[in-house]
């Protein structure tokens, strides 16, 4: 087997009005949320399923003109900082696991290979 020489990472060039997609694309909140799930689909219907649903993906396939159709939508500009400000409401408020401390934290360790969505 040859060992890559050099590994790259690319990410999506989205206009500023859509940077809040790539919070929502990397929590996996969206898998089991359907108000982001349903956003991502709004996004571009037909790539959001050529790209089985993973929206990592169907950021980085979106066209510039998509993007720029998405930016002038401002009923879709509404929506993603409503889904955007659920998301950031969800990671700040407590959880009630943090108020109920009777033990030391114990350790879990969750395995990606068993799935949480089949993007």
């Amino acid at each position: 087997m040859i060992k890559a020489l050099r590994t790259f990472r690319v990410h999506p060039r989205l206009p500023a009005e859509l940077q809040p997609l790539t919070d929502l694309a990397a929590n996996l909140r969206w898998a089991w949320d359907q108000p982001t799930e349903e956003l991502f689909r709004w996004a571009d219907p037909d790539a959001w399923e050529e790209v089985g649903r993973n929206p990592v993906a169907l950021l980085g396939s979106l066209s510039p003109q998509r993007a720029e159709t998405l930016v002038e939508d401002a009923a879709f500009l509404s929506q993603l900082a409503e889904v955007h400000g659920d998301l950031q409401r969800y990671l700040s408020r407590p959880r009630w696991a943090q108020s109920h401390k009777p033990q030391p934290p114990r350790i879990a360790y969750f395995s990606p290979e068993f799935g949480i969505s089949s993007a």
